[in-house]
């Protein structure tokens, strides 16, 4: 899903807005859902990958599955690119409801109440679970991505409720961010676990949070940020 996402925004935006469609329903036709125990809740969007029959699926090892809620964020933010990249085509609007409660409203749900952030999962390093899995800078980042991608989109049904959820859940997002996962520097760091631990957080991952705009380029975390990454790799 998340090498998926990037390539069909990148069709989108270059005129491939067909290409970019059918990659989009592929993924919106898979069986999916398969780990609802582990999301919480049912899904449409695969937590990992797909087999090329269209089944969702992932990998295990002695640490447990790999179960990544930025998959969530990524396809909404492609899907809503796509959408915006040819607007007159209505094609969108026949998923819409299913996109809105078991993508965005899924991941609007996974937004921690103690955190502002994303509950802990395998995210872009893929770490699996039972023990392993953080609060990624990255996936809330992507999670910021798509949700504003569904609050445009919600607009664009006439439905004010949805797209202001959506925006409050940003809001908390670009907080929790802000509040738990900068050091005393002001440098993001890639995860809040790692950041607690007090080493090892340095993740240029987290360099999507400048990217998508869940921190503002020209706020002083991102010159802290790529002033420390430069010193260090």
């Amino acid at each position: 899903v998340r090498d998926a996402s990037y390539a069909i925004t990148a069709l989108a935006r270059h005129g491939y807005t067909a290409e970019a469609r059918a990659a989009l329903e592929f993924m919106l036709r898979a069986r999916s859902g398969e780990y609802a125990q582990a999301v919480g809740m049912d899904y449409l969007i695969s937590i990992c990958r797909y087999y090329g029959c269209g089944r969702e699926e992932t990998d295990y090892n002695e640490a447990g599955p790999n179960i990544e809620f930025d998959d969530f964020g990524l396809f909404l933010w492609a899907f809503s690119q796509t959408v915006q990249a040819n607007p007159q085509d209505d094609w969108w609007k026949a998923w819409w409801p299913d996109v809105r409660s078991r993508v965005a409203d899924v991941l609007a749900a996974l937004v921690q109440d103690s955190t502002f952030l994303v509950a802990p999962d395998s995210s872009i390093w893929e770490r699996h679970w039972n023990g392993s899995e953080k609060n990624f800078t990255y996936t809330s980042a992507m999670a910021v991505a798509g949700l504003c991608g569904a609050a445009t989109l919600a607009d664009l049904m006439g439905e004010t409720q949805a797209a202001d959820r959506y925006r409050r859940a940003v809001s908390r997002l670009r907080r929790g961010i802000r509040e738990k996962l900068v050091d005393g520097q002001g440098v993001l760091a890639g995860s809040l676990q790692e950041l607690q631990q007090g080493s090892g957080y340095l993740d240029l991952a987290a360099v999507e949070a400048f990217n998508f705009g869940a921190i503002d380029i020209a706020d002083p975390i991102a010159l802290a940020s790529m002033t420390r990454w430069h010193s260090v790799f």
